[in-house]
């Protein structure tokens, strides 16, 4: 005789088994098999609780419903179903593993089994003891108080326990990804350094190929090349390149490799060079973009791979090959694996890159080695990766020295930082720029250059380098130094000439209107000057000129203007200086060069006098015209007084000058309209009483015909300096 709760836990038994034995392994069916077993474990427990208190527990009444030694044997079948089940199924899954929530869930299940057991105890002994069939009271509270507590503790360890778990599982994950970008970042190292390190860009990449399959835990790697074809056509061929950890498992794969080739968009390998993006195949027996797993298959050839990726190794926008990587198990796509091989790539690409650029500034450096002019080139940073020994010769750097400097190295400090500004401006926006610096020697000697400084652009157009040529102009720069010095200055006595004597007039007369103050100009003569030229000598008269230059230099102020007009005349400006003060000042002068006794070279002495004229700005004139038109008449009437003296110049001076001016104008006019005529007049040998030649007298003709004489006119042109080309037209019209 079996008793129903004996059938029903036998058939709860059964069907769990029944589940287990299914051919699927889906979590759903075996999450129902634990429960049945998990359930025949309780009621087995439930029937030995009851025996404990000496009560059938589920049933009403006395009769017993299984045997002791069944209710233990559904406990322990209960349990083998569950463990046959697995763990990490519920229920039981809530009570296994590491989790915070397992762990609570097993510190409170004792609890509950002993609660339950006393609350029993306590109902049985002295609550439901001899008032009715004990069996439900016990039952129906053994259910309901571990069903109650059971859900309390399941609520507080999820609740606790998950949150914890969670915080947990971000932790460990966050751990993870620090550990897995940090074994990236020290990968990429690696691969970096190995690469900086190897001979050639074939080293390099066979670094690279070890170096991932190491990471990533696949045993081959491979090198693909896009080769031009002689008609033109691009074809992606292997390459003689390979990694392998176990190479004998791959002799079929190597096989097939070796006769593969793929035009863009072919294959893995054509797919990646036209994509240029790396690309994954996660079982390559079953992609259509791995062409070579289905040649294999109708060979009968195990090449022994599931899994591939691929990436482009680029050198600009060029993709100048592809590897490719493989594994012998299916492996799902991994994003961070594919961030890994990118940046590899990346890093792999500046390294091979940068090693033909090195190439190139190595036979630019030969090609340069011999210039007269000197060469450097700098990365976009500025920093001189390259001088030629010209530049060396000229800086006094050692090559040692100047390598890895930026070339502010020879700022002197004369160029301002705004320009600097400017020239950086110009070259990083892939624009020459020319100019000219001042910089400084290792011997902090001064130099100048010339320079021109371009971008060095790649296929891309991005700038690269920056290439510098420069020549030393520091003689020209002396020579255009001393032409400028020269055109303002006079050559025999180095002060300022005419021209810029007239400027700095133009100036002062300027400034005093605007401050309202007063200046002096003074303009000197010396006195016979022609008389000591043509008896001693133009040598003797220019020596004296510059004694003269030097005297009067020396006596006056710093803020004073001197210059040299031209032959024996000297200028001042005396800037804030009143009439009083210009008269003093001109009389000191006049004596300083009037006291001094000049001795020749050849011993002989000589003294002299000058005559001083002076006119006042703003108050008698205030453009340079008047005024050196004002000063030249004050000179003039000192002159005419009798030399060696100083003349103001007087408004009743004016209208000699108009007078002059006048003459002056008409002079000109006579020489544009051919208006002068010569006379020539016999002279006579009275001996032979013969002609022997004649004299040419000249005459100027006015607007009404009149003939004027000479005395009317020359004084006038030799003054204004008109004589020269009256000369000419006497010359002219005499021959």
């Amino acid at each position: 005789y079996m008793s129903p709760l004996t059938a029903g836990n036998f058939i709860l038994a059964g069907a769990s088994l029944f589940l287990l034995t299914l051919p699927s392994f889906r979590k759903p069916i075996r999450n129902i098999a634990s429960c049945l077993a998990t359930t025949v474990t309780m009621v087995g427990s439930i029937v030995m609780l009851g025996y404990l208190y000496g009560t059938p527990i589920l049933y009403c009444g006395s009769t017993v419903p299984m045997a002791m030694n069944t209710a233990c044997a559904f406990v322990l079948t209960g349990i083998s179903l569950i463990q046959l089940a697995g763990l990490e199924y519920i229920p039981v899954n809530y009570f296994t593993g590491t989790s915070i929530r397992a762990r609570l869930m097993r510190v409170f299940f004792p609890i509950l089994i002993l609660s339950t057991i006393f609350d029993n105890f306590v109902i049985d002994t002295f609550i439901a003891k001899g008032s009715f069939n004990p069996a439900v009271m016990i039952g129906v509270n053994a259910v309901l108080s571990a069903g109650f507590i059971g859900f309390i503790v399941f609520l507080i360890s999820k609740m606790v326990g998950g949150s914890i778990d969670r915080a947990e599982a971000m932790r460990a994950q966050a751990e993870e990804e620090i550990r897995e970008k940090n074994s990236i970042i020290q990968l990429i190292h690696e691969i970096t350094n190995a690469a900086n390190e190897a001979l050639t860009v074939v080293d390099a990449i066979l670094i690279c190929l070890e170096k991932i399959c190491q990471y990533a835990g696949w045993p081959v790697g491979h090198v693909y090349r896009p080769v031009e074809n002689h008609n033109g056509s691009l074809l992606l061929k292997p390459s003689h390149l390979w990694y392998f950890k176990e190479p004998e498992k791959f002799v079929n794969l190597k096989k097939v490799t070796d006769i593969a080739n793929f035009k863009p968009g072919e294959g893995l390998p054509g797919r990646v060079y036209k994509t240029r993006r790396p690309a994954w195949i996660p079982d390559v027996t079953t992609d259509s973009d791995f062409p070579r797993a289905q040649y294999a298959r109708d060979k009968n050839l195990d090449i022994g791979i599931r899994g591939a990726l691929a990436f482009p190794i680029m050198e600009g926008s060029k993709v100048v090959s592809v590897l490719e990587f493989f594994s012998e198990k299916i492996v799902k796509t991994r994003e961070i694996v594919i961030e890994v091989v990118a940046d590899i790539a990346i890093q792999i690409g500046r390294v091979t890159e940068r090693k033909r650029t090195e190439e190139s500034l190595r036979k630019l450096s030969q090609a340069v080695d011999q210039s007269t002019i000197s060469v450097l080139i700098t990365d976009t940073d500025g920093k001189i990766e390259y001088v030629n020994p010209k530049f060396i010769q000229m800086t006094g750097y050692d090559r040692e020295e100047i390598i890895g400097q930026n070339p502010r190295i020879l700022k002197s400090g004369e160029t301002s930082s705004v320009e600097y500004q400017r020239l950086w401006e110009k070259i990083v926006s892939g624009k020459e720029w020319q100019g000219e610096f001042q910089n400084k020697k290792k011997n902090g000697e001064m130099y100048w250059e010339r320079a021109s400084i371009s971008p060095i652009k790649n296929d891309k157009g991005e700038i690269t380098h920056f290439l510098g040529i420069k020549e030393d102009i520091t003689e020209h720069k002396k020579s255009e130094t001393k032409l400028l010095y020269m055109a303002d200055h006079d050559p025999l006595t180095n002060l300022l000439n005419r021209r810029r004597f007239r400027e700095e007039l133009e100036y002062w007369t300027a400034l005093s209107l605007r401050h309202d103050y007063s200046g002096a100009l003074l303009f000197l003569d010396i006195d016979d000057f022609k008389h000591i030229n043509d008896t001693l000598g133009h040598q003797v008269g220019d020596e004296l000129l510059v004694c003269i230059a030097d005297m009067l230099r020396g006596r006056l102020r710093e803020t004073d203007i001197l210059a040299r007009q031209g032959g024996d005349e000297f200028a001042v400006i005396l800037p804030h200086t009143n009439t009083e003060q210009a008269l003093m000042i001109s009389k000191q002068l006049a004596e300083i060069i009037g006291d001094y006794n000049f001795v020749t070279k050849n011993g002989r002495h000589i003294n002299v006098t000058v005559s001083i004229g002076i006119v006042l700005f703003p108050g008698q004139g205030s453009d340079a015209d008047t005024l050196l038109s004002y000063s030249d008449l004050a000179l003039y009437n000192a002159k005419a007084e009798g030399k060696n003296r100083e003349c103001l110049f007087s408004s009743d001076y004016k209208a000699h000058l108009d007078l002059q001016l006048d003459w002056k104008k008409r002079v000109q006019d006579a020489l544009k309209k051919d208006q002068f005529v010569l006379y020539l007049q016999p002279i006579m040998e009275i001996g032979t009483n013969t002609i022997v030649g004649y004299e040419a007298l000249l005459r100027m003709v006015d607007e009404e015909g009149n003939i004027v004489a000479p005395d009317a006119f020359l004084p006038v042109a030799e003054r204004f300096g008109l004589i020269q080309e009256i000369d000419r037209w006497v010359a002219l019209h005499a021959i």
